[in-house]
């Protein structure tokens, strides 16, 4: 009987095969969290203290495939099939995350400094107190995760044949390659008390 091994494979051709890997990844997270997101709004008795860190979650995995980074950044006018809805929609929860989950910038934001007083006594006794306000809008409503759903569906169907063609052209390249060189690249094994959160990645 034979045993299969497998090595990494340690070469620049392959970071693009891995990079799509790690975006697959987050859409399917994206999925699951609009799942558990749509669970609750479909409760009878709705659990709601879960609807904005979910709503959170899925905003940030959903756009984060088109988020600058070491990772390859991924085009939304590669993906086949979206009708101009589906990118007005796109381009919205880029916004929500860029203008809003990331970085305090719209009005989905307020913070005031707030002046209380008697209004009858105002010209008497002045401003009694100074108190602040604030108030956000994270929430992702049930037609939006149903969108989500929908459009990373169709990103992942795009991905999904980019990985096949990258796999294929990746094979042709490595058996090229000297075995002794490709079995070199050992097994990449990834110690979370030994690694450094500042630290930036290997592109």
């Amino acid at each position: 009987m034979a045993t299969y091994k497998y090595v990494t494979v340690q070469m620049k051709e392959a970071k693009y095969l891995a990079d799509l890997r790690g975006i697959k990844s987050d859409l399917e997270a994206a999925i699951n969290f609009c799942k558990c997101l749509l669970h609750i709004y479909r409760e009878e008795k709705q659990d709601l203290k879960l609807v904005e860190p979910l709503s959170i979650a899925i905003i940030i995995k959903y756009c984060r495939p088109f988020a600058t980074g070491v990772r390859e950044k991924l085009s939304i006018d590669c993906v086949p099939g979206l009708t101009v809805d589906e990118l007005k929609e796109h381009n919205n929860f880029l916004a929500l995350r860029n203008k809003h989950i990331a970085h305090s910038v719209n009005e989905f934001e307020e913070n005031e400094v707030k002046a209380y007083y008697n209004d009858e006594r105002v010209y008497i006794d002045g401003i009694l107190k100074i108190e602040l306000g604030h108030r956000k809008l994270i929430s992702i409503s049930g037609k939006e995760a149903e969108t989500i759903i929908v459009l990373s569906k169709k990103i992942i169907d795009y991905i999904n044949l980019e990985i096949k063609a990258e796999k294929a052209k990746l094979l042709e390249i490595v058996r090229t390659q000297p075995i002794d060189e490709i079995l070199r690249g050992g097994i990449t094994i990834f110690d979370p008390k030994k690694a450094n959160v500042d630290k930036r990645r290997k592109q």
